[in-house]
């Protein structure tokens, strides 16, 4: 029997996995999963990281991957862990930034059993990571890159193609094509999905004529609101917050920063800038001249620009992000050509 086996993202909203089990004609059956993403959030939802998949890791023949984020790509390196090691298709933005977030994520993972066993804080002796580093950095060997709208066959039985989803840079949605007893059908996964009219990420495409629609709920009951300017609105809901003296969740700088690099930046700058943005505080003595800034002041009512002046004045002291990524972001957003990304990256 053929079938779609939700393994997360059911009753909540993270750690994105979809199997697709499909039987041959006369054949042996066909796993491939879409996404693979971490449980985040309560624990007992991040405790659902440590519970195997109901079918062996080494049976599924492909990984398809819509975007980079942890929800839908984080459990990835775990999935490798438990036997798996056919090939993650990917766009090519998407395998870039997989390649600094799922390292990363290895790298927390680490920090964390490590504070669990100083502190003797965990029930388990010792407390173990999900996954290290290395084991990100070993699972990238398997990423292979799809051009968006390229027919991807993966056997008789299944193909797919990746549709512009304009969530994140890479970020797409999945048209599958299942064909069996002679009759095809198409399935349509949307991963997240972006807005029309931003300024560096091109539309999503429209896709018309499939027959079953997966998309995730968080999405499915309402319209993007006109494209604002996000700054001036993260600013404005901060800054109310602020006056009325309330609290800001500082988690939200690697978030702003975060966004920055995918709108194009390149440098770590992005967090200072974050910073300045959600405090609008002064930078002075030993911090200011570390940074190689000069001491000013920071006004409620010119906390937006000097956040843009500041990242400026950072971005020669920042470490830049390597040239494969910043080329890759250029690319990618502005479909530039090689000689147009060498021409902006020395101007």
């Amino acid at each position: 029997m053929s079938y779609i086996q939700f393994l997360g993202a059911a009753g909540v909203v993270t750690g994105s996995k979809h199997l697709i089990h499909l039987d041959g004609d006369g054949g042996r059956a066909l796993q491939v999963l879409v996404d693979c993403g971490l449980f985040q959030g309560q624990k007992e939802w991040r405790e659902r990281n440590w519970q195997d998949l109901p079918v062996p890791a080494s049976t599924i023949e492909a990984v398809i991957l819509t975007h980079a984020h942890l929800d839908h790509s984080g459990w990835i390196p775990r999935l490798v862990k438990q036997g798996f090691h056919g090939p993650i298709y990917a766009t090519a933005a998407t395998i870039d930034f997989c390649g600094i977030l799922l390292p990363d994520s290895g790298h927390l993972q680490e920090e964390d059993a490590e504070f669990y066993n100083k502190t003797k804080a965990s029930k388990h002796h010792p407390a173990l990571p999900l996954y290290t580093m290395e084991d990100a950095q070993q699972c990238m060997t398997l990423f292979r890159p799809v051009n968006f709208g390229e027919i991807k066959q993966l056997s008789p039985l299944l193909s797919f193609r990746f549709v512009r989803a304009a969530h994140i840079l890479g970020s797409s949605m999945v048209e599958i094509t299942v064909t069996t007893g002679g009759q095809s059908e198409k399935l349509l996964f949307t991963g997240d999905i972006g807005r029309g009219g931003d300024e560096l990420l091109r539309d999503p495409v429209p896709v018309e004529n499939v027959d079953y629609l997966q998309i995730e709920s968080t999405y499915g009951g309402r319209e993007h609101a006109v494209r604002t300017d996000a700054d001036q609105t993260v600013g404005r809901l901060v800054l109310e917050t602020l006056n009325q003296s309330g609290k800001v969740n500082r988690a939200a700088l690697s978030a702003l920063a975060w966004r920055r690099l995918e709108q194009g930046g390149t440098h770590v700058a992005a967090a200072t800038e974050a910073e300045v943005l959600l405090t609008g505080r002064t930078f002075d003595g030993d911090e200011a001249r570390a940074l190689g800034l000069c001491s000013r002041s920071v006004p409620a009512d010119q906390v937006l620009t000097t956040a843009v002046a500041m990242a400026r004045d950072v971005a020669d002291h920042a470490a830049p992000l390597s040239v494969a990524v910043s080329k890759r972001l250029l690319w990618e957003s502005w479909n530039r050509t090689p000689e147009e990304v060498e021409r902006a990256e020395t101007s």
